[in-house]
């Protein structure tokens, strides 16, 4: 999708009564001319799309989402009642924004360990009630083969890649696909995770959401977080203590099954 540009989504703000006094303060991330995600104040966030696909179904959740409490960044509707408005070459939603930062911008991520494994089991809770019949269900056996080890194998030497390789394959085809399905988040990662003043945590960008085993939330967490942790002294401890109180904080409140735990450490390399 080609960019959109700044004067775009002010002429869109036409169809959002409330929000044409903001049209001079809407910003790009870099502050460029051109993306494809804008924020205003802080307050509202502006995301522009190619084509309609999923749009639908991603209002049914975010209103599912906000019936449940969750926090999030709810979209507004324009002053046609439409989730969407269209603009050149696509459409654009606008959100209210969740006030806070994002976890990735955190000092210290293994203070809040628990508060974040918590609010993933709430989520996981709140999209059990989703209805999910018409939603895209995960290719798992792609997904294994594209993200899970091509990310372990940018970690290791040929070798030991092999013998993760080895390990990985039969647990992954009688474990994993076997594994509880429901609607994920599928982007879980600290940039999509917002903490309030008060340590409130919400999500945003649940655009590629979709029916998979919840634990892939949890293991695409942990992988996203790898390489960072790697990065300090002792990391790979830090990392262990982090994920340890992610994940026991998040069984206390949404119970994973022998499989689930049994997934998580070994696709997860630092535990496997």
């Amino acid at each position: 999708m080609k960019m959109t540009t700044i004067s775009n989504i002010k002429e869109a703000m036409n169809d959002y009564p409330d929000l044409i006094k903001y049209k001079d303060h809407i910003k790009t991330p870099l502050d460029k001319d051109e993306s494809h995600i804008f924020f205003i104040n802080d307050c509202y966030m502006i995301k522009a799309y190619k084509e309609l696909k999923r749009l639908d179904y991603l209002e049914i959740l975010h209103e599912q989402l906000h019936k449940e409490d969750v926090f999030i960044a709810y979209p507004i509707r324009n002053h046609d009642h439409k989730l969407f408005t269209k603009i050149d070459g696509g459409f654009i939603v606008v959100f209210h924004y969740i006030k806070g930062q994002p976890l990735s911008e955190t000092s210290d991520k293994r203070s809040i360990s628990k508060l974040i494994g918590k609010a993933i089991a709430l989520l996981h809770n709140a999209l059990t009630r989703v209805e999910g019949s018409k939603l895209h269900i995960a290719n798992l056996d792609n997904t294994y083969q594209t993200f899970v080890l091509p990310n372990i194998k940018s970690f290791y030497d040929e070798l030991d890649y092999l013998k993760f390789e080895k390990m990985l394959t039969p647990f992954y085809e009688k474990t994993y696909v076997d594994l509880e399905k429901q609607i994920i988040h599928r982007d879980m990662h600290l940039d999509n995770m917002i903490i309030t003043p008060n340590e409130h945590i919400g999500f945003i960008d649940f655009d590629i959401h979709e029916m998979n085993t919840r634990v892939f939330d949890l293991c695409y967490l942990m992988t996203s977080l790898y390489p960072s942790f790697l990065r300090e002294e002792n990391g790979v401890d830090h990392w262990l203590q982090f994920m340890k109180g992610v994940i026991c904080s998040y069984h206390q409140v949404n119970p994973l099954s022998d499989k689930g735990i049994k997934t998580l450490l070994v696709m997860n390399p630092p535990y496997g």
